[in-house]
């Protein structure tokens, strides 16, 4: 028994410093990337930025919908919110281009609007009905902004007029940091005692309220949680674009692509929604350059294979394949 132990022990350590170091191989190549690259020169940068920005959406999808258990389709919510606020607040000479208190407010915004919406929503709302509840509030809010006159410039959306430019270096670098934080915070969240409540009551409500965790309260902070990173991108979005509207920052696609990623990847898994959201990340970008009029359609056609064909994700039938 005690040799036994010695070597799973020892093989769960050797598995660990190796994803360690593969992690930082990529981390540091990530970071010297554009020091050796002209990033405005090649499409492969404005590839990886966007698949920093999917990657942490996706990962705080996960928080509310793999770790708490609450399939979420509101995140679009949050991404127009912050998208907005970095703009308005720049319009109306709140922010400076680009300021940091513009990322930060959107994100104490969306995870206040959160937790608004989430106690009704989450007290009354179980499966089903409290996805369309946070797809019902994504739209809401994206009707509200197209007829919100002057202050959100209705349906025409508003531009962010500035001769400052940051480089796409500073995009690149803002993306890869958010998605840092996020991933760091997650791994985190995971394993303290927050994640283990979210854990049980993911797996079995009533058990978890018998043993005294206030579930409620809990999956309001883990979709709070989760409302903050795709503001926080949204902000990223609208400084990149300089330009917001309802239609474009308030896109169903906000919601369904973070879903897809963390399905494909394995719902509840860390790991999984890294490697959901390099793969799906991907192919989109592959379908928006070459059949963007097939966009929607081949998106949804994935949603439903991935369910399907890979209920348990790629990263548990990877696992499975190593185990054998």
């Amino acid at each position: 028994m005690k040799n036994f132990l010695s070597e799973f022990l020892g093989e769960k350590i050797r598995k660990s410093k190796n994803i360690t170091f593969v992690s930082l191989v990529c981390v540091l190549f990530l970071v010297l990337f554009p020091i050796f690259v002209d990033l405005e020169r090649i499409y492969f940068a404005f590839f990886i930025f966007f698949i920093f920005i999917y990657m942490a959406i996706s990962v705080s999808w996960n928080i509310v919908s793999g770790l708490a258990g609450q399939f979420s389709l509101g995140h679009a919510a949050f991404f127009g919110l912050g998208a907005y606020v970095a703009a308005i607040g720049f319009r109306d000479g709140f922010f400076s281009f680009f300021d940091l208190r513009a990322f930060i407010l959107s994100a104490v915004i969306s995870m206040v609007i959160a937790a608004g919406v989430g106690y009704p929503l989450l007290a009354r709302l179980r499966g089903f009905y409290f996805t369309l509840g946070t797809l019902g509030v994504s739209e809401t809010l994206r009707l509200l902004f197209i007829n919100g006159g002057e202050f959100t410039g209705g349906a025409w959306g508003i531009r962010l007029r500035t001769a400052f430019d940051v480089g796409f270096s500073m995009y690149y670098y803002a993306s890869f940091f958010i998605t840092l934080i996020t991933i760091f915070l997650s791994a985190i969240l995971y394993r303290s005692k927050v994640g283990l409540n979210l854990r049980a009551l993911r797996d079995d409500e009533t058990a978890a309220e018998s043993i005294g965790i206030n579930t409620l309260n809990y999956k309001v902070l883990a979709f709070s949680i989760s409302a903050a990173i795709p503001a926080i991108c949204g902000c990223l979005f609208a400084y990149y674009l300089r330009y917001v509207e309802p239609n474009i920052v308030f896109n169903a696609n906000w919601s369904l692509y973070p879903a897809l990623m963390a399905l494909l990847g394995g719902l509840g898994s860390l790991i999984g929604a890294i490697m959901g959201s390099i793969i799906i990340g991907a192919i989109i970008q592959l379908i928006s350059l070459y059949f963007p009029a097939f966009h929607p359609l081949i998106s949804g056609i994935m949603l439903v294979a991935v369910m399907v064909l890979l209920p348990t994700g790629v990263y548990e039938k990877i696992r499975k394949i190593i185990r054998r």
